[in-house]
């Protein structure tokens, strides 16, 4: 799924616009069959992309938990609707829940370490 994000002006664009090296993610033990799984520090996405973190001294294989290349493919498929005036806004399908929490990804400005 895609979403399309109105940009209104440049300064929009400026806040949006941020590099894999600023946005970090929780390191999650997926092997473990559990809801809740154990996490091990932050990582930046630049990281992730690179496949591989050093973590407690070993250097272990890594990935994204959403797929890199179908993201762009995507993307490219919404900008070629777009730009044909094929995508037309609609009314929600269903309202943003109230009674729940949102985090916002966090942006990062340091180091990341996890040894």
């Amino acid at each position: 799924m895609g979403v399309p994000l109105p940009v209104l002006n440049p300064e929009v664009i400026r806040y949006c616009a941020v590099q894999d090296q600023d946005v970090v993610a929780p390191v999650v033990d997926f092997s473990i069959p559990r809801r809740v799984r154990p996490t091990f520090g932050l990582v930046t996405y630049a990281q992730l992309k690179s496949g591989k973190i050093t973590l407690n001294g070993k250097t272990i294989r890594v990935a994204p938990l959403a797929s890199i290349a179908r993201s762009l493919q995507v993307a490219e498929e919404l900008k070629k609707w777009i730009l044909a005036g094929e995508f037309t806004l609609t009314k929600p399908v269903a309202p943003i829940p109230l009674d729940r929490a949102f985090l916002p990804q966090e942006r990062w400005g340091g180091e990341i370490s996890l040894d």
